[in-house]
């Protein structure tokens, strides 16, 4: 899953399983075996967040990820928590 804007992609999202529940009226998807995923700022300048579970709220958009959650910015920066959310 890629997400671009003004011609430069801002985030890739890899994960070994994804499970798509976009036919229900609450759509959203599961990642149960962890995910990574990939920012990118205007400099190309990369930040990555893993963890163990995470699911995708389509409406709102809204990521919750839990377990084992890694945020490395591409400053070096580093934040280890259990759990993270933010609006997509």
């Amino acid at each position: 899953m890629t997400s671009t804007a003004s011609a430069y992609i801002k985030s890739k999202l890899s994960a070994p399983v994804h499970l798509d529940y976009s036919h229900l009226s609450f759509k959203y998807s599961e990642f149960p075996e962890g995910l990574k995923v990939l920012f990118y700022n205007e400099e190309n300048q990369e930040t990555t967040v893993t963890a163990d579970s995470g699911i995708l709220y389509n409406q709102p958009k809204i990521v919750a990820l839990q377990c084992n959650v890694f945020l490395v910015s591409h400053e070096v920066s580093r934040l280890e928590t259990n759990q993270m959310y933010w609006n997509a």
